[in-house]
């Protein structure tokens, strides 16, 4: 046996606080990022509030709150007027990454190694709003390359840990693996061990049969009494499907970035009341740096200075990124959800260059103000459909397709799913009749049987009712 010695050169990104600090606030809300800055503001000495007359230097520069002119799209679209007012152009959303940022929060006080920390935060961002995992552990392990060589084991590792964090389940990637995570959390509670082997044998082979209720075959299936299959479903439905989703609340955001029309065209500029003007104080910044002895407000100063350009390299990436979906999606700003092309993340990560994991938190929980109203940035990623003859479509133009087809039918011929694929189909954009329906459906648009007999229905109201026929044909 020969043992050779060689050197070689390899290279690899270290995860140090600093960098773990940046890739955190890439995927903040306007409104984290602002408690997070008010909470700097108090805790370090060498930060202060910019007065609103003051020129910002640091991470809103005329530069960057203003963006470059865009290419003129073709098209005008309408303004609404609460495009004009900062105050006005809130709006009322579910927040869901509340969740997420508890689940990081978790993970900061689990995972002493930053590799960890970087993994954790990699699974976070893969994780929809309703908490499933989107990506498999081995596109997780190819992401996580630039900071160096993480296996797959590595990655599962970290995942398993997270799964059990609360909300448990977070970050499954089945529902079966959802609520099995939840029931191993029940042992040890004082429930039967024999109706938490049942529960967990109707989630792990028989889900399609408890949606069915077939509650004798599950019996015989098992060889369990009846009564005992309808202990464990009841026991399965008080779990939580969806754990991202629990305790959101309705809060109002303010749109990060807007999208607006000059003479010169359309541009995007960031919204400079989105966050609070915060920089480093000059003359304290020379005191410090003269003194030999300050070593803690060195430390301080070296903080301020880091966070104030990670969140400047926060503005830019967003600025950048919007920048580039308006690029893509130049027809929704004038034909509005008929007009958007479909897009991935990819796309506009090789466009400004970044990681695609890079794009997705800084789309994460960011709104964008158009003139067609304020929007989520990933209302823009909309899905490609199966298309003929190269006519490209998405999945949010054929919704918005199928709601003009329907408004514009016959009141007394409804149109049928079939008719409306048939239509969708001369248009060069072939869809399945049943994808026509769940399509019908997650718009809360009734069956063609179903809007037939809502109408006849208010006819007759109205027949019954003359102040009400006669206030309709007036409008």
């Amino acid at each position: 046996m020969r043992q050779n010695l060689a050197v070689g050169m390899s290279q690899q990104l270290g995860m140090t606080p600093q960098l773990a600090q940046s890739i955190r606030l890439l995927q903040l809300s306007s409104l984290e990022l602002s408690c997070e800055l008010r909470q700097a503001l108090d805790s370090n000495l060498l930060l202060e509030a910019e007065d609103d007359e003051a020129e910002l230097d640091v991470y809103s520069s005329e530069d960057l709150v203003e963006g470059s002119p865009m290419d003129p799209y073709a098209g005008s679209g309408s303004r609404r007027d609460s495009a004009e007012d900062d105050d006005s152009s809130r709006l009322a959303v579910a927040d869901q990454r509340d969740v997420h940022m508890r689940i990081m929060e978790q993970a900061e006080l689990a995972f002493s190694d930053p590799v960890d920390r970087y993994i954790a935060c990699e699974i976070c961002a893969a994780t929809d709003d309703a908490g499933y995992l989107g990506a498999t552990v081995a596109e997780l392990a190819a992401r996580c390359q630039v900071i160096g060589k993480i296996d797959a084991a590595r990655v599962e590792s970290v995942l398993a840990r997270i799964q059990r964090m609360e909300p448990v389940g977070y970050a499954a990637r089945s529902l079966a693996e959802c609520l099995l995570l939840q029931l191993a959390e029940r042992d040890g509670q004082g429930l039967e061990a024999v109706l938490l082997d049942v529960a967990r044998r109707l989630v792990g082979e028989h889900l399609e049969d408890i949606a069915a209720k077939r509650w004798t075959a599950l019996a015989s299936s098992l060889s369990v009494g009846r009564d005992l299959v309808l202990r464990a479903v009841g026991l399965i439905r008080g779990l939580n499907p969806k754990p991202a989703a629990e305790g959101s609340a309705t809060q109002y955001v303010t749109p990060d970035v807007r999208v607006e029309r000059t003479d010169a065209g359309w541009r995007v500029r960031l919204n400079e009341r989105a966050l609070p003007r915060v920089r480093v104080n000059a003359d304290y910044a020379r005191a410090v740096e003269s003194d030999k002895g300050a070593r803690a407000l060195r430390g301080q100063l070296q903080e301020a200075r880091w966070l104030l350009r990670s969140v400047q390299v926060r503005q830019d990436t967003l600025l950048a990124a919007t920048e580039a979906i308006f690029r893509r999606q130049a027809a929704f700003l004038s034909r509005g959800e008929v007009g958007l092309s479909p897009l991935t993340l990819k796309d506009i990560a090789d466009e400004i260059g970044v990681h695609e994991s890079t794009l997705s938190r800084i789309t994460t929980s960011k709104y964008v103000q158009t003139p067609r109203g304020t929007y989520s940035l990933k209302h823009f990623f909309p899905s490609q459909l199966t298309a003929a003859e190269g006519v490209s479509a998405s999945g949010a133009s054929v919704k918005a397709l199928i709601r003009r087809l329907v408004d514009a039918e016959p009141a007394e011929a409804p149109l049928r799913d079939v008719d409306i694929a048939a239509i969708l189909a001369r248009r060069g954009i072939s869809i399945a009749r049943r994808t026509i329906a769940k399509y019908r459906e997650a718009m809360g648009i009734g069956s063609s049987k179903e809007r037939l007999a809502a109408r006849r229905m208010s006819g007759r109201d109205l027949g019954r009712r003359p102040e009400l026929a006669a206030g309709a044909a007036v409008n």
